[in-house]
């Protein structure tokens, strides 16, 4: 009984002593253990789809209002006032500056009241369409917060403009007539941009655009005049980035 109480003892004793030689060590290499263990550093945000460097192309409708006169002896409709639309292909670098190519359309229909007969005059309505083409190549940037969805974008071009009118004459073999000129433009464009998704953006542009042409038709009577057409576009859209 005796000498198991003595080796009982003992091996607590021999457990002890194990445990506090080897206590440091051990601690030691826990330590060593632990400050080689290499911590990756967390992923930092990536910026938004709005500001990423690449190709896009977009797609944008609104309205257009012509700021210089045009002359047209419309009875119905506003030729100062129709329907703009905007494609435009752009490359942006990583430095958010880059190129592109716009083209732009502006147009807008209406009508005029023709009179014809000696004493009982009889009115027709003569249906006029008025379209403005414009092709320009664009220096493009962009600025803003670097990891926000919103950001805000510039661009300015010179270009093209090719300018046509229709008119439909009653009871005119040919069904239309029209007249057409073209000439040089430039344009300047600023707007916002919501990063939807890394490919898709909403976007809404105003952009002023100077049609450098010149019309004269005062002398007939169903002509449309005018020394140049300027007008501010405002759009809103789709833009793409692949």
């Amino acid at each position: 009984m005796i000498a198991s109480k003595i080796y009982n003892a003992a091996m607590i004793a021999t457990i002890m002593t194990f445990v506090l030689v080897c206590s440091p060590s051990l601690s030691a290499q826990i330590e060593s253990e632990i400050d080689s263990v290499t911590v990756m550093p967390s992923r930092p945000p990536q910026p938004s789809a709005g500001l990423e460097s690449g190709h896009f192309l977009y797609v944008t409708a609104g309205l257009g209002s012509v700021l210089s006169d045009i002359s047209v002896e419309w009875k119905y409709g506003n030729p100062k006032s129709g329907i703009d639309l905007q494609f435009s292909y752009g490359w942006m670098s990583k430095k958010r500056i880059g190129v592109g190519l716009m083209y732009s359309l502006y147009h807008k229909k209406g009508s005029m009241l023709h009179g014809e007969g000696m004493v009982d005059i009889h009115y027709s309505s003569w249906r006029q369409l008025i379209y403005v083409h414009y092709l320009a190549p664009q220096f493009i940037g962009c600025f803003g917060p670097k990891f926000s969805r919103w950001s805000f974008n510039y661009s300015a071009g010179f270009g093209a403009v090719f300018y046509h009118d229709l008119t439909k004459l009653p009871n005119h073999s040919g069904g239309f007539e029209g007249n057409s000129t073209n000439g040089l433009g430039w344009n300047v464009s600023i707007g916002a941009q919501f990063a939807a998704s890394r490919h898709f953006s909403l976007i809404a542009n105003i952009t002023y655009t100077d049609a450098i042409i010149d019309q004269d038709f005062g002398t007939s009577y169903y002509g449309i005049s005018f020394s140049s057409i300027r007008r501010l576009s405002y759009d809103v859209g789709v833009k793409y980035r692949f």
